[in-house]
């Protein structure tokens, strides 16, 4: 069993409302985070100062999705306004109109497209060329709320507000597998490393384990926190896997065995003080970044020996 240390690095303020989304930019130590302001900021880990303003939208932004390639930052918001910026040239290139609130966000790569999950049940699949809609797929009136792309890029899970997961191919997005999940809502998924378990967490506070390789059956089952897992992101390198709560809580797990190695919570660090709504892996010097309801992101160092 691993041995995990967690260091505190500091906080970044200067969001005026929750902060749901974060996203790594063009080097590991630059990342953008997005919230119920309307803000999108964009953060030098390196220097560590108030971040430089990239837009401030007239709605709550719940997504972000970052092309390295061309600098492209796209902004999924609500009441389903998806925002194109052209960061190069520093400029607004599209706006594109959805319907329901755009909470997630995945590129699927080698197909030139990216998918959205949006309220009243719509999953959009959008070209990353002219950004116009290939797919509307509308299964339900719940929401669709988080996507999750296995690592040969062959399938796209999706989470959604009936406590249901949908197995969805890219070639053609027919749907192979619906199964119920977290109830009464799904709110967070990642495929593991190899892509033979699909993790979902979700409004029933339990992290739940399924086998990709046998139709999805469930695997494994873990009484992770007290409320809502609002977010599930793995960090190979560590052999770990890390969870956010709406309980205020980040927890740290071992990736294979999925036991628990180390709680982020007051008072024993300067963690949060309402739900944790986001985590990142920066790959940069060792740090992971937190952002929650409080309207603050913390920076941890995270050292495994």
């Amino acid at each position: 069993m691993p041995k995990v240390e967690i260091i505190y690095n500091g906080v970044l303020e200067g969001h005026k409302d929750a902060v749901y989304a974060l996203k790594t930019g063009q080097e590991p130590y630059i990342f953008f985070s997005a919230g119920g302001d309307g803000q999108i900021v964009k953060w030098d880990l390196q220097k560590k100062d108030h971040g430089e303003l990239v837009a401030s939208l007239p709605m709550a932004v719940y997504s972000l999705l970052y092309f390295k390639e061309k600098d492209l930052l796209i902004a999924g918001c609500r009441s389903g306004s998806l925002y194109v910026f052209d960061l190069a040239h520093h400029r607004k290139e599209q706006l594109i109109r959805l319907k329901g609130d755009v909470f997630d966000l995945c590129y699927l790569p080698g197909t030139d497209m990216f998918a959205a999950a949006c309220a009243d049940g719509h999953l959009y699949v959008i070209s990353t060329s002219n950004y116009e809609i290939i797919h509307d797929i509308h299964p339900t009136s719940n929401h669709a709320r988080t996507l999750a792309l296995n690592p040969d890029h062959s399938s796209l899970a999706s989470g959604w507000s009936d406590g249901k997961i949908r197995i969805f191919e890219t070639k053609g997005f027919a749907e192979t597998e619906s199964f119920i999940a977290n109830q009464p809502s799904v709110f967070s998924m990642v495929f593991s490393n190899d892509g033979k378990k699909l993790i979902s967490g979700g409004r029933d506070a339990r992290i739940r384990v399924w086998d990709a390789s046998l139709s999805y059956i469930e695997d494994q089952v873990i009484p992770a926190h007290l409320f809502t897992v609002n977010d599930l992101i793995l960090i190979p390198e560590l052999n770990l896997m890390v969870s956010a709560s709406r309980d205020k809580t980040v927890k740290i797990w071992d990736s294979d065995s999925f036991a628990l190695l180390k709680v982020i919570d007051r008072p024993k660090l300067p963690a949060h003080s309402h739900s944790v709504n986001k985590v990142l892996w920066t790959g940069y010097d060792h740090l992971m970044l937190s952002a929650g309801d409080d309207k603050t992101i913390r920076i941890w160092g995270i050292i495994c020996g």
